[in-house]
């Protein structure tokens, strides 16, 4: 297990992705890894919880993560979780797929996002990787 935001959360994260922080400046709501072998990504973000439906939640953060949409598939619903996984084709990324799960923490007023950026299909990887996410330490969220 990798400790996150200080060891308030935690996830099984591969040990194929590295800390993004060890070489660049990451924003202190988000937690960046990326791969050693390929060019994947995984980014966990704490976000305010947004006025959508639960079932507009990962359209809703996809299209914040890329203005140039060209579309928009939910996927999944997320067993015994909140949210939804989406995956997109973005502008001069269009390769890349961006997948992406949203867990709605409302007695927060979070919505935490996990992202998964790969040209291949991952959507199994993420929702393994979102089934692994403890959260230890809720003052995290305010």
């Amino acid at each position: 297990m990798t400790d996150l935001f200080g060891g308030a959360i935690s996830a099984d994260i591969p040990s194929s992705f590295v800390d993004a922080s060890d070489f660049r400046p990451i924003p202190s709501h988000q937690e960046v890894y990326v791969s050693k072998n390929c060019n994947d990504s995984i980014i966990i973000e704490i976000v305010e919880m947004q006025p959508v439906p639960i079932e507009s939640m990962a359209q809703y953060h996809l299209k914040e993560v890329c203005e140039s949409l060209t579309s928009v598939v939910v996927e999944h619903d997320i067993p015994n979780q909140i949210g939804a996984v989406g995956s997109l084709g973005c502008g001069n990324l269009a390769n890349q797929r961006i997948h992406m799960i949203v867990l709605r923490l409302e007695a927060y007023s979070t919505d935490l996002l996990i992202s998964w950026n790969s040209s291949a299909d991952c959507c199994a990887r993420i929702l393994c990787l979102a089934s692994t996410l403890i959260v230890h330490d809720t003052s995290l969220f305010g």
